[in-house]
């Protein structure tokens, strides 16, 4: 049946890609979809199995013949009927068994509100039938007639008079039609009338507030409940200075709109697949959303709906590739990780990308997996892959780090940095060294600063020194070393960028644990989008634009908000240096003005208002230091992050024992 369903949504993907022609492809688009749901109730037991079977390969017959006769209109659907053959004949497989078995559908759960994690719910309903959406037909070429036998032996003014006669016939007919049609209009607007004209229903007004059929509002409502969630999963993620306990109002918000889906019932699912195909734009939040919701019911319907959405949105797109990733390391589906192998056989480098970051994520990768993905021709594949790798303990994560090697793409030498850093490399700190002076050298200086020793911290502030940058203010203040206070401060006074003053505010904090702050006013968020160039047209042709207000009443760019922000005043930092300068000598690794220990780093996971990726940094520089490997994201819910914060605490404890070491633990 996985096989069935392949060969028909690829089938069903070429009719949609099927550019217009003077073939019709709707008949066939829910042949396809006929056949699709059918498969998927025989799939979940939601009708009989052997029937349910028989009606899809009827189904499959009937968009066959469509198929041969939409063919001659269309030469590029040529051959694509074998693929419905194919789905066919793998569907005498599963009739067979059915046939021989007798299969129970599993009984619909009462609906139980979530708390602080998704609950997976199993309603009464139908399968999730796919949206296919064809393009719509041409109108047919008009023909010519050509001229009867008899009109072409009369003379020329005859002809001409028997021309005209037909022409007034016709222009008559076509006033009558015209007459007919205003008169049609007219009887609508009077039964209009006459329907305001009675006395509404108790609770309601005239007019354009009348009652809406239960349908109407269910689907009304799972729109609602819909884009809620997506607004969600763009809200839960903490800026800098909220506390990440704080996204659980968001959690609990989102999961409560899931909780009411299910609620609404059938209908409502049955609308959340259009509400992303039917969008005026493929917005990359609705691919959370999709994955998050339809992720929390159980059924391969479900499943089989996100894969569609995905592939419409677009794998590819970065955005939609995170937003979905994210979507489907939350949900709780007890199947998911079915449809993340097929991706990772599938030739789009995208869905293969978003199965292996999943898979890894959710601890379901296995080590051949992990293996064959960093080995991906694919350099966006494997750039998801090298982590998860590391941390797993892929026996051959040196040798694979080792293949890849010349890899130029900046986020694969970036995985591949702490790939080295996070397994159990042999002469971790070696191999970072070595990819300092290359172009992408940036990419390896916070591993480097994590899992490195004293003499490679000075070599940070020695580059730091000659030419200061963004990467190596942030991987200094990570790396603690004592010496590089002054010329952090120093640099404040140099004529740089004032987001590398900004960083380099951080890491004095960061390293001293110093309250100087400033309020600071932050440029209001201008989206400048780069306009499409105007299509050829003719010099008078009138404009595609025009301006929607006037032009003296253009809206505003905005207020910029004013934050409080570590302080950029070199004197600031001096005069705190300067109260006890014994403090700060020595080469003991410090963090936030005290001698690091791991216990530090989980204090500032655990307890600082910091931004996702310093906390997952954070979490790796544990790894790197104690050795050991507690799942942990800052994606999760705050209840799964909390649990794995308890889980860390022995574990850090242990490993604090010597203040201020540097290096990196082995492996455990």
């Amino acid at each position: 049946m996985e096989t069935a369903l392949k060969l028909l949504a690829t089938t069903a993907r070429a009719a949609v890609d099927a550019p217009a022609s003077e073939a019709d492809l709707r008949p066939l688009a829910a042949l396809l979809a006929r056949a699709t749901t059918s498969i998927l109730d025989a799939y979940d037991v939601r009708r009989e199995p052997v029937t349910a079977l028989q009606d899809a390969t009827t189904a499959c017959d009937e968009a066959i013949a469509e198929l041969e006769r939409v063919k001659l209109k269309d030469q590029g659907l040529e051959g694509v009927s074998e693929w419905v053959r194919a789905a066919r004949g793998w569907l005498a497989v599963p009739e067979q068994v059915f046939a021989r078995t007798r299969a129970v559908p599993p009984p619909a759960r009462e609906i139980v509100a979530s708390k602080d994690t998704p609950t997976l719910h199993r309603i009464d309903r139908r399968s999730i039938g796919p949206v296919w959406q064809v393009a719509a037909p041409l109108p047919a070429a008009v023909n010519v007639v050509p001229l009867s036998e008899e009109l072409a032996k009369l003379p020329s003014k005859e002809r001409l008079a028997t021309l005209k006669e037909r022409a007034k016939t016709m222009r008559e007919e076509a006033a009558q039609r015209r007459d007919q049609r205003e008169r049609d209009r007219e009887a609508r607007r009077e039964a209009r009338r006459a329907e305001e004209a009675t006395a509404p229903r108790p609770g309601y007004t005239k007019g354009k507030h009348a009652p809406l059929t239960l349908e109407h509002f269910h689907r009304n409502k799972a729109r609602e409940l819909f884009e809620d969630v997506a607004a969600m999963g763009m809200q839960r993620t903490p800026l800098l200075g909220d506390y990440w306990r704080g996204s659980v109002v968001f959690d609990q918000r989102m999961l409560r709109n899931i909780d009411a889906i299910a609620a609404f019932g059938d209908l409502a699912l049955q609308s959340l697949e259009p509400l992303v195909i039917g969008a005026p734009a493929k917005d990359p939040s609705r691919a959370f959303a999709i994955a998050m919701a339809l992720g929390s019911f159980e059924g391969r319907d479900a499943l089989a709906s996100i894969d569609r959405v995905v592939r419409f949105l677009g794998p590819a797109d970065p955005e939609v590739s995170k937003n979905l990733a994210m979507g489907l390391k939350l949900a709780p589906h007890p199947d998911l990780a079915t449809m993340l192998r097929q991706w990772l056989g599938d030739t789009d480098e995208g869905l293969r990308a978003i199965a292996i970051d999943v898979l890894g994520h959710r601890g379901l990768a296995t080590p051949e997996e992990l293996t064959k993905a960093c080995r991906d021709e694919s350099e966006i594949v494997a750039a998801r892959a090298f982590v998860p790798a590391a941390l797993a303990q892929v026996p051959e994560i040196g040798v694979l780090i080792e293949e890849r090697k010349e890899a130029k793409d900046p986020d694969l030498v970036d995985a591949l940095a702490w790939a080295t850093a996070l397994g159990g490399v042999a002469y971790a700190s070696d191999r970072l060294r070595k990819r300092i002076a290359e172009p992408e050298g940036e990419r390896v200086l916070l591993p480097i600063a994590l899992a490195g020793e004293k003499d490679d911290a000075a070599e940070l502030l020695s580059r730091f020194e000659r030419a200061p940058t963004r990467a190596l203010a942030i991987a200094l203040g990570y790396a603690g070393l004592p010496a590089s206070l002054d010329p952090l401060v120093d640099a404040l006074d140099r004529e740089i960028a004032p987001e590398t003053k900004q960083d380099i505010a951080f890491s004095l904090q960061r390293i001293t644990g110093a309250e100087l702050y400033d309020d600071v006013d932050v440029a209001a968020d201008v989206r400048d989008v780069e306009e499409p160039a105007n299509p050829p047209l003719p010099d008078d042709a009138p404009p595609l634009r025009r301006m929607s207000v006037d032009r003296r009443d253009r809206p505003g760019e905005g207020a910029a908000d004013r934050v409080k922000l570590p302080t950029m005043r070199a004197e600031a930092w001096r005069a705190f240096l300067a109260e006890d300068s014994v403090k700060w000598q020595g080469d003991r690794r410090l963090r936030r003005g005290k001698p690091y220990t791991p216990a530090l780093s989980l204090e500032e996971l655990d307890s600082y208002q910091i931004t996702p990726p310093e906390r997952r940094i954070l979490y790796r520089e544990i790894i790197i230091k104690t050795g050991r490997h507690i799942p942990f994201d800052p994606v999760d819910f705050v209840a799964v992050q909390e649990e794995a914060l308890k889980k860390l605490a022995p574990i850090v404890q242990t490993a604090s024992s010597v203040p201020g070491a540097w290096g990196r633990a082995l492996r455990k």
